[in-house]
């Protein structure tokens, strides 16, 4: 008898998956893109600190160590290719610059690991890819790819 509950709970879950798949779509897409946007929000207030006329002066040291607190909450990948070490004298993060953003998901509710593709125009263009994975109960930043446009 157990086991007919745990089925049919099993076959209402999925069929409630397939039938409201638009809207959980349209959820996921949201929960990703705020993520993102939170990323780049946080990296950008800290470009504002030694952007244009500041560059001279900023004190580049306590940039980087501000980036590089914010890549500990926002990514599950801590090798060092990926910390940050520098810092310019454009924007890199500023979101009112980013279009064109795309999703892909693998799909498996087990490894909930996410594409986002993002188009950034700064002083060149180009695309952004980032391996996104949900584990350990939050989201993070696995890998970035990019293509110069």
């Amino acid at each position: 008898m157990r086991e007919d509950i745990e089925l049919l709970l099993s076959f209402t879950k999925m069929f409630d998956s397939i039938s409201n798949a638009e809207v959980i779509q349209q959820d996921k897409e949201k929960i990703l893109t705020d993520f993102l946007k939170a990323y780049y929000s946080d990296m950008h207030e800290i470009e504002k600190l030694h952007l244009g006329d500041k560059f001279d002066t900023a004190d580049k040291k306590s940039c980087i160590n501000f980036k590089r607190k914010i890549f500990e909450k926002y990514w599950h990948n801590h090798e060092s290719y990926y910390e940050p070490c520098s810092c310019g004298n454009s924007t890199s993060f500023d979101w009112d610059k980013v279009s064109d953003i795309n999703f892909f998901e693998k799909g498996d509710d087990f490894q909930q690991l996410y594409l986002i593709s993002v188009t950034y125009c700064g002083d060149f263009k180009d695309k952004r890819i980032y391996m996104v994975e949900y584990k350990d109960g939050k989201l993070g930043i696995q890998h970035e790819f990019f293509e110069v446009i």
